[in-house]
């Protein structure tokens, strides 16, 4: 099978019909195409990536003008059907993103590739998930996400770039625009190469979306990890990711389990902060809502994909939007409003979680007490919050000091409705109950 022609890559219709398009129908026929419909989250990721390594390399675009014209017109398929043409053989599924066997190969099944299935040792597996057999859909996934570990024969595996952080693109009304909303200029460098390429001189964006973390190549119904493989170089700063600075350097965030998305905007909305690196797409949607591109009254969906785990283990993956309005990202002033927003939030969760801290008595499922008292504040704090927010956002444009107010008076009030929640689930004594509530009051005051 030739994936550049052949069928094989899920999607699903505007009617929400699932079908198979090879990688030149996806970029073609786009506006067709509502979205990528793989079995996981993580693949659909992969799976874009991938087809932002083939579109950059076709398209570019170099600059603005370049990237209007592809907006307004779509793709060109002549362009497309040249660069196929040249490079056709390397995507054939016996060879697309696998290395040559150059020592000793030790066979495993190919469920082995699931970075969803993982336990510590990065060895043995276990089904806490339906399975999807499907080997190319498992083998871009395992490149791009799962971490690293060891394959069979005790085989090196290196982390890919998605492996415990949170990877972020923004979804367009069909897969045309979602591509072009994460396809901003690039600037070809011949030592940046995508895979089927070969290795180039200085990995950047098309050798990061295509990197083949993993030394093995698919054999029928087996994968072969192979010994004697190369660690491919990489770029310090991935697009996909958000980066904020620990310690003096920029660390991606990992995938949150504990809080909604929109709490990580106290983040991802430093966008003209030098110690960020916020996602390349959500710069980008910033610079063409200035542009009048993008509508400032419009909002704009930000997807979040990440597994998350500690090390070679994987204890599953999340999966996460927000809707941003245009008039708050090409907004400076409104962006540091959000962010105050977002800060007086956690202010607040902290006060009720310190007043909370007696549960950690209390072992539910293993957890430890910080643990329980997350996950407790996650479903009566953050969840309801939720509608908050996006009512904090739409009358941030109008009156940014007033919609600031009414959130902190929401917000105290919503933390002092989840201790009592958290207070009455746990039946604690009346006059502790109170005493604390008083004292969390107290500490509100502030927020």
């Amino acid at each position: 099978m030739n994936l550049a022609v052949e069928p094989w890559l899920p999607v699903a219709t505007g009617t929400g019909v699932s079908r198979r398009v090879s990688l030149r129908d996806a970029l073609l026929s786009g506006r067709d195409i509502a979205g990528l419909a793989a079995p996981y989250a993580v693949q659909n990721v992969a799976l874009l990536r991938l087809l932002l390594a083939l579109a950059h390399r076709v398209y570019g675009p170099a600059d603005m003008a370049a990237w209007r014209l592809l907006w307004d017109q779509g793709l060109d398929p002549d362009l497309l059907d040249r660069y196929l043409e040249q490079h056709l053989s390397a995507f054939d599924a016996s060879v697309f993103m696998q290395y040559e066997q150059t020592d000793a190969a030790y066979p495993a099944p190919v469920a082995r590739l699931a970075p969803y299935r993982s336990e510590a040792d990065g060895c043995t597996w276990r089904p806490w998930e339906p399975m999807n057999e499907d080997p190319m859909l498992l083998l871009i996934a395992a490149h791009a996400a799962a971490p690293g570990g060891f394959g069979a024969g005790r085989v090196v595996t290196w982390a890919g770039p998605l492996s415990h952080v949170a990877g972020y693109y923004f979804q367009g009304a069909d897969l045309l625009e979602t591509l072009l909303l994460n396809l901003p200029p690039y600037m070809d460098s011949p030592g940046d190469l995508p895979s089927w390429e070969g290795v180039g001189s200085t990995p950047g964006r098309l050798a990061g979306y295509t990197e083949r973390s993993k030394p093995v190549r698919l054999a029928d119904d087996q994968v072969l990890y192979l010994t004697g493989v190369t660690r491919p170089g990489r770029q310090d700063v991935d697009p996909m990711l958000c980066y904020r600075p620990v310690k003096s350097e920029l660390s991606p965030l990992p995938p949150n389990r504990s809080r909604p998305m929109w709490a990580q905007a106290e983040t991802l909305l430093r966008l003209h902060a030098t110690d960020y690196a916020p996602p390349t797409a959500l710069v980008w949607a910033a610079q063409l809502v200035l542009a009048g591109v993008l509508s400032r009254s419009a909002r704009y969906r930000l997807r979040m994909s990440g597994i998350y785990g500690r090390q070679a283990r994987v204890d599953g993956y999340s999966e996460a939007g927000v809707a941003l309005p245009g008039a708050v990202l090409a907004d400076e002033d409104l962006c540091d409003y959000a962010i105050e927003a977002v800060s007086s939030a956690d202010t607040a969760a902290k006060h009720t979680a310190n007043m909370v801290r007696i549960l950690a008595i209390f072992d539910e499922g293993g957890k430890s007490g910080w643990e329980l008292r997350q996950s407790l504040l996650a479903e009566t704090y953050w969840a309801p919050l939720t509608a908050a927010w996006d009512v904090l956002l739409a009358e941030l444009p109008a009156d940014p000091d007033a919609a600031l107010d009414k959130w902190r008076r929401v917000v105290r009030h919503q933390a002092l409705a989840a201790y009592e929640a958290i207070m009455a689930a746990y039946h604690i004594p009346m006059r502790q109950e109170v005493d604390g509530w008083t004292k969390l009051r107290k500490s509100l005051s502030n927020v």
